[in-house]
């Protein structure tokens, strides 16, 4: 096992690659923040440019990591990544929370009206008067 890297012992390599994974976690968390703003908002028909941001961030960042740089990655932006693994995980638990209650809602409407369909309430066929 290699020993942990102090943000000293890094070349300038390593130091770009540094700055570029960290201006990613930094828009990453902004966007993730955006969305809790949003869903706290109930304005859930602004999540999909936001999820765009999130989705094309995340790649350029998995693409960093996984380009076998893992090992060149600070203590600073290890400390960082986790703590926005740590905000995706709050973020997915309110968007869970809000599907739920979206479901639920909806399956209170569709209750209510196969109940009033099967009193014949709104039975088809002429209106009498």
């Amino acid at each position: 096992m290699k020993p942990e890297h102090t943000d000293a012992d890094f070349s300038k390599v390593d130091v770009e690659l540094n700055s570029t994974i960290h201006g990613l976690i930094q828009r990453l968390v902004r966007v993730v923040e955006h969305e809790l703003e949003i869903l706290s908002l109930g304005r859930q028909e602004l999540l999909q440019e936001s999820e765009n941001k999130k989705m094309r961030l995340l790649s350029k960042l998995e693409n960093l990591v996984l380009d076998g740089l893992e090992n060149k990655i600070s203590p600073v932006n290890k400390s960082a990544i986790r703590k926005l693994k740590e905000t995706l995980s709050t973020n997915m638990h309110k968007l869970e929370l809000k599907i739920k209650a979206i479901n639920d809602l909806s399956r209170t409407i569709e209750n209510a009206v196969r109940e009033d369909e099967s009193d014949g309430t709104y039975a088809a066929g002429p209106l009498s008067r």
